[in-house]
């Protein structure tokens, strides 16, 4: 459901995996990943804020292409999408990661964060495991399925005379 939001949201099919896969990662890691993921998402309308969800896969992809140690994102709509979205590109290159807040206080899955934030992120070579995934499924309270889902509806095309002559739908049996 999180990667149709996000196209849904209008990101591209690849940057939506990425925002689906780093909510994936939080919610392993006991955060509320779907609605780091929500709030990302509707952080794409307000162009004042880093917009997390388009942004900082690019940004993150540049800083670890380019061999950048600390990749500064200022004002970031989700933090903790930021986290995830990280820690899932650390994982993937064997490198660790640590993600600070402006007061230079470290971010981890459970940390309560309210608002967009200038985070600081160090990437540095892997000295250990990942961290195991301790969740295996997670409940999403009604009012953040009802955020996802209302970016996911935009993915619908309406029921039409014309889409069913061209074949859309089940037709008047759906026993396929």
């Amino acid at each position: 459901m999180i990667k149709r939001a996000a196209i849904g949201a209008g990101l591209c099919t690849g940057l939506a995996e990425e925002v689906a896969e780093a909510s994936l990662w939080l919610i392993q890691h006991n955060a509320p990943g779907a609605a780091a993921a929500a709030t990302g998402l509707e952080g794409l309308a307000c162009p004042s804020r880093l917009q997390v969800a388009a942004e900082a896969p690019i940004r993150l992809d540049q800083a670890l292409a380019e061999g950048v140690a600390e990749l500064t994102l200022e004002s970031v709509d989700s933090p903790l999408l930021a986290l995830g979205l990280a820690n899932l590109r650390a994982e993937r290159l064997g490198l660790d990661v640590e993600v600070l807040d402006t007061s230079r206080q470290a971010i981890d899955p459970s940390t309560t964060l309210e608002g967009a934030i200038d985070l600081l992120m160090r990437f540095s070579a892997s000295t250990a495991k990942p961290s195991p995934a301790t969740a295996m499924r997670c409940d999403i309270d009604d009012e953040t399925y009802a955020r996802l889902d209302a970016f996911a509806r935009k993915t619908l095309i309406p029921a039409s005379a014309s889409s069913r002559v061209s074949g859309a739908g089940a037709g008047l049996s759906d026993s396929d």
